[in-house]
């Protein structure tokens, strides 16, 4: 920051102190501050200093963004985001600009806004494929497949989370290959592919024990329990239902 104008460091210094604020819970100063900052930042015409505007971009509206989802203003937090967008566009940030259209999604998402959120999740994947981690790619498949769900197209939602289990199995993520053996039953169920779901539980179940996993293997022998009753095994039912009162009584 040596070569930068004094206004540029007093503005960087002052992102500090609202840093700083946010760590120590003073949650709408650090808000109010980065605000001030951001309209100081427009209405000057920055020409050699840009690249280190731009980086201020980033950290005040991540700041921001912050402080809005901890007090809950997802409003807020929608039109930071979308301006966050904006600067890492310009700086040609593309891994960041994925993250960030994902986390946009999400918000979109708690809001029900199923169609936006599936637009913004799908521009998200086409970015992170490019450049993203690999568990965020599968983050981005899984919770496409949700939006599907609740746009009872479960077909495709069936798809994008067998994509997601395919990663996580590539990236040896057990617990989250199980959790998504789990969600592909609830879909199979949908579909009426009883044998498809009843196969995937038990994976999940699988999986479950070999991690010790004593709430997620009752929570697995439930659901095989519901399963097998919604096609008239009775017998089977009860014998899942054995195997669940054990595990429950293994965690208390």
């Amino acid at each position: 920051m040596d070569d930068v104008s004094e206004e540029i460091q007093a503005t960087y210094f002052a992102f500090l102190v609202a840093t700083f604020l946010l760590k120590t819970s003073r949650v709408q100063k650090a808000i109010e501050l980065c605000k001030e900052c951001v309209i100081f930042l427009n209405s000057k015409a920055w020409e050699k200093e840009h690249k280190c505007v731009n980086m201020l971009y980033v950290g005040l509206y991540s700041t921001i963004g912050k402080g809005c989802s901890l007090t809950n203003d997802h409003t807020s937090a929608v039109e930071c985001c979308r301006n966050l967008l904006v600067v890492l566009q310009r700086c040609g940030e593309r891994a960041k600009e994925g993250m960030i259209t994902f986390k946009l999604a999400t918000f979109y998402q708690h809001q029900c806004k199923y169609t936006e959120a599936k637009d913004l999740y799908e521009k998200a994947l086409m970015i992170v494929k490019e450049s993203g981690p690999k568990n965020v790619e599968a983050s981005c498949y899984e919770n496409l497949a949700t939006v599907f769900q609740h746009l009872s197209d479960y077909g495709k939602a069936e798809e994008y989370f067998q994509n997601a289990l395919a990663i996580r199995k590539e990236i040896g993520d057990r617990l989250a290959e199980a959790g998504d053996y789990e969600k592909i039953a609830d879909v199979c169920q949908h579909l009426g592919a009883n044998d498809k779901a009843e196969e995937s539980l038990q994976k999940a179940l699988a999986i479950r024990k070999d991690f010790g996993d004593r709430e997620g293997e009752a929570l697995c022998y439930s659901k095989l329990a519901i399963l097998y009753e919604s096609f008239k095994e009775s017998v089977k039912a009860k014998g899942i239902l054995k195997e669940h009162l054990r595990s429950q009584k293994k965690l208390v």
